[in-house]
């Protein structure tokens, strides 16, 4: 049985899949923007482009890489846990980030048996680096 502090660390990393999402969506919007900007401007040689963008176009890809990967990363902790129901209950509460009542309603449970199930399933949860 995990300790508190071990439930608590598998709900934290479990918790940053919406603000990486959410992040890339920013960085993919940035990174489109800044390409663009480049492109538009009519005094811009590929020389200058690669000496004045090309490292920030980098350091955005590295950071939109980044996300995904840790992305990748919670949804195959979550895609490991065999019993559907738990499956279902962290997709609902990590992936698409609805409250606990939303999901207790969804499934036909009460919200104090959706908490117990996301116990179990944190339980369950393996945190792979």
């Amino acid at each position: 049985m995990s300790s508190k502090a071990e439930l608590t660390e598998k709900d934290d990393f479990l918790s940053e899949y919406k603000y990486l999402f959410e992040i890339s969506n920013i960085f993919e919007r940035d990174l489109v923007k800044l390409v663009t900007m480049a492109k538009n401007d009519s005094d811009l040689t590929g020389l200058d482009f690669m000496v004045l963008w090309a490292p920030l176009v980098d350091q955005l890809g590295c950071k939109i890489k980044a996300a995904a990967d840790k992305s990748d990363k919670i949804l195959c902790c979550i895609d490991a846990i065999k019993e559907p129901k738990l499956r279902t209950v962290l997709q609902l509460a990590y992936i698409e980030g609805i409250t606990r009542e939303e999901i207790a309603e969804r499934m036909n449970y009460s919200t104090r048996q959706i908490q117990r199930l996301l116990n179990q399933a944190l339980e369950l949860v393996e945190i792979v680096c």
